[in-house]
């Protein structure tokens, strides 16, 4: 589509000084060769190299965006420390900091990364309309009949990938309870599913539960929402930003698995006040997260650092 793609092999997700150096490298020429106006960086390991790759190459506009914080409980003291001192003496080569959501730049700032002035919220926006207009391609019955289950049988689901921080153990603990109660054939596993085939998965859920320990904005709170299904979630990072408690969905302590199931029988035993969270849910995620919203807003962040670079230059 007209978009020059360029993969680069040696930058990599763990941490290797050598090859961070060599990709580094590697970015500095073609940055230099083409002679770029933006770099806009993404995740930590890119986001280091490649701003320290773009001042080197003389870029004149760096822009990084924060998905989630790379600094965790979940992670070794060091690595912590590293990534901090990293982001610190990255943050004065970067014109504009985005955050997907105000607890990342609150966390950010709280770990002494850039300044306020820096940090802009964009919430991370994604194709709404599969998920918005699925409701007109297949009803919850046939939905749920699709995977097995009988179409008045009440159905609580969870999409995530299968990685440790994304809370299964959490959700499995209801699992557990399902199976001391003899109910454990009702617990389905589809395994994998196709990107395109998430939205009639989500149409076949009552109640979407979303339990990870760590997550910038989970992309399947507001998928679940433009679906218009209200959901259950941890009260952790951007989740409040996407869930209005006790409007839109439920948010509960992190870790409360005992509040999260009663959350969800709430909303299992009361399908009138399902229907009034779902449509408040599906309106909250069109106006906040589609994706011509975030491109927009973005857009208007290159343009102001562009005329102020011009600006800039033709002062001098």
């Amino acid at each position: 589509e007209g978009v020059d793609l360029m993969i680069l092999p040696s930058l990599i997700r763990p941490i290797r000084p050598l090859t961070d150096v060599w990709a580094t490298w590697q970015l500095y020429k073609l940055m230099k060769a083409g002679r770029y106006d933006i770099v806009h960086t993404h995740s930590s390991k890119a986001g280091i190299v490649g701003r320290v790759a773009a001042r080197l190459a003389g870029v004149p506009i760096v822009v990084h965006t924060l998905h989630s914080l790379v600094f965790h409980e979940y992670q070794s003291a060091w690595k912590n420390r590293l990534y901090i001192l990293l982001k610190r003496f990255c943050a004065p080569m970067t014109d504009v900091l985005i955050s997907v959501n105000d607890m990342t730049t609150q966390g950010a700032l709280a770990a002494g990364i850039g300044h306020p002035k820096q940090y802009v919220t964009v919430h991370s926006g994604f194709e709404l309309d599969r998920f918005v207009d699925v409701g007109r391609q297949i009803s919850i019955a046939s939905a749920k009949e699709r995977l097995g289950i009988p179409s008045e049988a009440p159905v609580v689901g969870k999409v995530a990938r299968l990685f440790a921080q994304k809370g299964h153990e959490q959700f499995f603990e209801l699992e557990e309870r399902a199976r001391t109660l003899n109910l454990d054939d009702r617990v389905v596993f589809v395994g994998r599913v196709p990107p395109d085939d998430v939205p009639a998965h989500i149409q076949a859920m009552d109640v979407v539960v979303h339990t990870s320990l760590r997550e910038g904005i989970a992309r399947v709170i507001p998928q679940a929402g433009a679906v218009g299904k209200s959901v259950v979630t941890f009260e952790l990072d951007g989740a409040p930003e996407v869930i209005q408690d006790g409007v839109s969905g439920y948010l509960v302590p992190p870790m409360d698995v005992e509040a999260l199931a009663d959350r969800t029988i709430d909303l299992l035993e009361a399908p009138a006040l399902r229907s009034q969270f779902g449509q408040a849910a599906q309106e909250r995620a069109i106006s906040m997260f589609k994706i011509e919203t975030m491109v927009n807003k973005i857009n208007d962040i290159y343009q102001t650092l562009l005329a102020k670079h011009r600006k800039t230059v033709n002062s001098h």
